[in-house]
């Protein structure tokens, strides 16, 4: 039952996490553009409406995952098991939360890439990973289920923003407008 809950919520959230990854790839083109050939004010407010329009996102994806797995109608048409569905209503704020945290996430990486500033990438991703399986081993020694798996990816994502909060000056220079050298 907890298996076919976590799939079942992580197939829905799997497909509406896609809702965001446009504004990454946008990030990734515009600001790289703009920053070779525009001033940092310019670049600065192309990613405040590029955090802006992927917050919206990240909202708009967080509400749908809400529904789709809390509304009865399409809970029925996923699985016709009680068990299961009740199982995947307790997902339902993990859930919502991690798709707003992944499409934060997903934007800042687009960012960090555009202006060239990614080298902190992969220490963001494994730390993030690590300090995410350890809560994993945490949940399952005190047999949390399938709420502490996905608090745990929760975690993940709130770690990874802090972490780009902590390690991206790039990304934080431009979203606060601070002009040290943040566009080379």
């Amino acid at each position: 039952v907890s298996l076919a809950a976590h799939q079942l919520t992580l197939q829905v959230w799997w497909l509406l996490s896609y809702i965001p990854e446009p504004m990454s790839t946008a990030a990734q083109s515009i600001v790289a553009r703009d920053a070779k050939r525009s001033s940092f004010d310019v670049v600065s407010k192309v990613v405040k409406v590029l955090l802006g329009v992927s917050t919206a996102a990240g909202l708009l994806a967080a509400v749908f995952t809400g529904l789709t797995l809390s509304m009865p109608s399409t809970t029925r048409m996923l699985v016709s098991d009680h068990a299961v569905r009740d199982l995947m209503l307790k997902t339902v704020p993990f859930a919502a939360l991690a798709q707003f945290a992944c499409a934060v996430c997903t934007i800042a990486d687009g960012v960090c890439v555009g202006t060239g500033s990614f080298g902190h990438l992969p220490y963001i991703l494994v730390s993030s990973t690590a300090i995410a399986s350890l809560g994993l081993l945490g949940v399952a020694k005190k047999g949390l289920g399938v709420e502490g798996v996905w608090m745990c990816f929760v975690g993940f994502f709130v770690l990874r923003i802090g972490a780009h909060t902590i390690f991206s000056k790039k990304l934080r220079q431009l979203a606060m407008g601070q002009k040290e050298s943040a566009v080379e």
